[in-house]
């Protein structure tokens, strides 16, 4: 009578690459951004107040971080600007962990959703007319005559529309309700 070995050196190996295997996909599916919920676009939105006093305290802050500024991620795009006013990021924690976020990165990934989502709304509601008419102000990067700042505008707008065109659903549902609260002058 031959006895099973359940585990022999051929199987553990076996065993260890089904283990990784599942591992990484439990780890990425982890890693996936949790989706956004009423309260936390509620908390996003309540953070604007106390923001605009923090940004009075650091003069220079808006303009360092409009140079740094990614129009696909708004608010991560800009933190290492924080590194040049001590104390700003301290402050800022405080401020974003009275809230409810983790972390500053936490909050900023928020908002860069939150953002996207708002100008996925405005896009999808446009009318055709208004669609046509931006499409061509961005086909103003491919014009030779235009100036530099213009150029790297219409670079950002066009980034900006294809980010526009991944944006979950989801996330647009959870902004939605929210449209009235948000300003999009002010980021």
């Amino acid at each position: 009578m031959q006895h099973f070995k359940p585990f022999t050196v051929e199987h553990r190996g076996i065993l260890a690459s089904i283990f990784l295997i599942f591992a990484s996909l439990f780890l990425t599916g982890m890693a996936q951004a949790a989706p956004l919920t009423d309260e936390k676009v509620q908390s996003f939105i309540d953070t604007k107040e106390e923001l605009r006093s923090f940004s009075d305290a650091y003069p220079g802050l808006e303009e360092a971080s409009d140079k740094e500024r990614d129009m696909t991620r708004p608010f991560s795009s800009v933190l290492g600007s924080l590194d040049a006013y001590p104390g700003a990021r301290g402050e800022l924690e405080a401020i974003v962990e009275k809230h409810g976020f983790d972390s500053v990165e936490e909050w900023a990934k928020t908002g860069d959703r939150i953002v996207m989502a708002e100008l996925a709304i405005n896009y999808k509601d446009m009318t055709e007319d208004n669609r046509a008419m931006m499409d061509r102000m961005m086909s103003a990067g491919n014009n030779q005559n235009v100036s530099a700042q213009a150029l790297q505008m219409a670079r950002q707008a066009k980034a900006q529309m294809k980010a526009i065109d991944t944006v979950p659903d989801e996330d647009i549902q959870a902004v939605r309700p929210f449209m009235k609260q948000l300003d999009p002058e002010e980021y």
